[in-house]
């Protein structure tokens, strides 16, 4: 399994690193440390040459390589926690001038992940007044699985409480196969909820052939393809212990009896995907 992890020193971020053990996560794997200075790249090779470069440039470009080497420094502390929490894991650290959600995507489109790990906030002040600007990107425009972490108060490998949204379509099932996939620390549960807002039969706007055959299935129907989730994670190999739950508009109506509370549940949805 390959893994960037996107990493800027701030709380966010190591909130993120402290998460990976509730994650699942194999014991071997790839994983490459990414952080992004928010400049322009300087350019190379110029400095020597003949070409008369302003001092207030060469200034701005010592300035930006200065940030390029402190993003590196803050890489190789990543790469240092994330070693001590997986031994067995190959690690590396990389640092890039760039914007920080499209240094990151960048960096996944030319190293193929499987999943992206990133905080829900940023050291930047603009990521302290926009919730999750980076992340939401990320998560938008990534081609692979992305992993938002928020600070919680269990810690280590305490066990993981996880709520998986499904809609019928096949990305649904490529994010309940992911997880029926990796093994939770013990005493983990998740519960598979599903909606059906028969409101959307009616809207005017064009409804994806997806979305159209999601909502016109009957509850049985439904029902019957929630469960089919379920039984995914009982016949794995992670033997969760799992619950699903069919929502109709605001109006509960669950299919199977969910006998534990889940209050720090983690969220788990699929994405349709943006980019080709």
């Amino acid at each position: 399994m390959k893994i960037l992890i996107a990493y800027d020193g701030s709380q966010g971020a190591d909130d993120a690193l402290d998460d990976l053990p509730r994650a699942g996560l194999p014991p071997l794997a790839e994983a490459l440390i990414v952080s992004v200075a928010e400049v322009f790249a300087p350019p190379t090779g110029l400095a020597a040459g003949p070409v008369q470069v302003p001092p207030a440039v060469r200034k701005a470009w010592a300035e930006a390589t200065q940030a390029v080497e402190a993003a590196r420094e803050r890489a190789l502390q990543g790469r240092a926690r994330v070693q001590a929490l997986f031994p067995g894991w190959q690690v590396r650290a990389e640092a890039a001038a760039d914007s920080p959600a499209w240094g990151v995507i960048k960096q996944a489109d030319t190293w193929h992940p499987d999943l992206i790990v990133v905080g829900s906030h940023g050291a930047s002040v603009l990521g302290r007044l926009v919730l999750g600007s980076v992340s939401q990107t990320i998560v938008t425009e990534a081609r692979c699985s992305v992993r938002v972490a928020r600070r919680h108060d269990r810690a280590g490998a305490a066990p993981a409480r996880l709520v998986i949204g499904v809609d019928g379509s096949p990305n649904a099932k490529a994010a309940v196969d992911a997880m029926a996939a990796r093994v939770w620390p013990p005493g983990s549960a998740v519960y598979v909820v599903a909606v059906r807002d028969a409101r959307l039969s009616t809207a005017l706007a064009p409804t994806p052939p997806l979305l159209e055959e999601w909502v016109g299935a009957s509850p049985v129907e439904t029902q019957e393809w929630v469960y089919h989730m379920v039984e995914t994670f009982w016949g794995s190999r992670c033997r969760l212990p799992a619950w699903s739950c069919l929502l109709t508009s605001k109006k509960v109506t669950p299919n199977v009896s969910f006998p534990i509370s889940l209050p720090n549940g983690r969220p788990i949805a699929s994405s349709s995907g943006r980019r080709d």
